[in-house]
């Protein structure tokens, strides 16, 4: 078996936010639009009762899309971390190696 190199580790976990980060959207998208379009939403009475089952994917509820929104957003951003430290230290490791 072939060991997994970190950047490949964080471009698969960067692709899969991403494409979380879509569903999400759209999961968003879909519980904000009602028969007429756009709707005003209330999310304070919604998200008082989010903390009661914290499974949105089995809800569909609109806070638990929101919420797996920014959860894909910073496990994006943990991915995109990765790529850049790996890339400052193949600078470093090219400079030693001069």
């Amino acid at each position: 078996m072939r060991p997994i190199g970190a950047s490949s580790a964080a471009l698969g976990g960067l692709n899969r936010q991403l494409e979380g980060f879509d569903r999400a959207a759209a999961a968003v998208v879909e519980q904000s639009v009602g028969a007429e379009g756009f709707e005003p939403i209330d999310i304070s009475t919604g998200a008082r009762k989010a903390g009661e089952n914290l499974d949105s994917a089995q809800n569909a509820t609109l806070e638990g899309a929101m919420v797996d929104m920014r959860i894909t957003k910073y496990m994006a951003v943990a991915n995109m971390q990765v790529l850049k430290t790996e890339d400052e230290l193949a600078q470093v490791a090219e400079q030693l190696v001069r």
